[in-house]
């Protein structure tokens, strides 16, 4: 279902392992909508965009570090809160909210 509803993402992880798979990625519009300011951290400025996360099952989002990166094509993003979702003791998907990474830049705090 999610190769026809997804669109294809890239997983890289700190260990500088990749996986691609698809996955369903929403932008959350109504939230933090006048939070207009970029905000730093180690991996790169982020916007206070975020967005809604359905994955796969066998890709368990709940065991990343917060290095670790999803892309979107050339999009850049950094999982803020995971979660499995489960049937009958069975994880059917994995469901999250990303935060939309603005650039890679070494000097985001400005040293």
């Amino acid at each position: 279902m999610l190769k026809q509803a997804g669109r294809p993402v890239r997983l890289v992880r700190t260990d500088d392992s990749e996986e691609d798979f698809f996955a369903v990625i929403e932008q959350t519009w109504k939230k933090n909508h006048l939070r207009f300011e970029d905000k730093a951290s180690l991996i790169g400025r982020y916007q206070k965009e975020y967005y809604y996360y359905v994955g796969p099952a066998d890709v368990d989002v709940s065991a990343l570090t917060e290095e670790d990166t999803l892309y979107v094509g050339a999009a850049a993003f950094q999982f803020e809160k995971t979660e499995e979702v489960a049937a009958g003791g069975t994880v059917q998907f994995y469901r999250g909210i990303l935060k939309k990474i603005k650039e890679a830049d070494g000097n985001v705090f400005g040293r």
